[in-house]
């Protein structure tokens, strides 16, 4: 393996999740998960935050909501490791850092110091993007562009689209 081929295996990524709860319903919302590897970040958030079962695994948010704080003050816990089931993702070293509840809302941050495995592995099939076209009910053949770059190009024959130097506002013109 080359240096650079170690490096990348050596890396781990870091996660940090964003939850708020309504404290007169006692619902955690999930607001944005944000996932760091060497100089990569990616973040997944959600226009409107969404019910902390509606967006992640069962397994998953059965582990938080056990674990999620019950008062509505500053706290910080810990946690070694979670496997999920039926998955290869093991997160470890978790910390659950609760803030006080003001005007209604608390805030939480989730920190994984490590995550390994398939974050997308997390979420419920209808919240993730690359599930979508499974999800939406797409004819197979867009369904796995993996093999085929030129597959990611959108067919566009049989459709109304615009002359090949147009823009909006020229279509037609001539």
């Amino acid at each position: 393996m080359t240096t650079a081929g170690r490096q990348m295996a050596d890396m781990t990524t870091k996660v940090t999740i964003s939850l708020h709860r309504d404290v007169d319903t006692n619902e955690w919302f999930v607001d944005k998960l944000e996932a760091v590897r060497g100089n990569m970040r990616s973040l997944n958030s959600f226009f409107v935050p969404v019910p902390l079962r509606n967006a992640f695994v069962a397994d998953f948010a059965s582990f938080l909501l056990m674990r999620l704080p019950k008062d509505i003050g500053l706290s910080v816990t810990g946690f070694e490791r979670h496997a999920l089931a039926d998955s290869a993702l093991v997160l470890m070293r978790i910390r659950i850092i609760a803030q006080r509840a003001f005007a209604g809302i608390q805030s939480v941050v989730i920190r994984i110091a490590e995550a390994r495995g398939d974050l997308l592995d997390l979420f419920l099939v209808t919240q993730r993007m690359d599930m979508l076209a499974l999800a939406s009910g797409a004819p197979a053949e867009l369904q796995d562009r993996s093999t085929d770059p030129d597959s990611a190009r959108p067919d566009t024959s049989g459709t109304d689209s615009l002359p090949p130097n147009a823009t909006d506002g020229e279509a037609g013109d001539p």
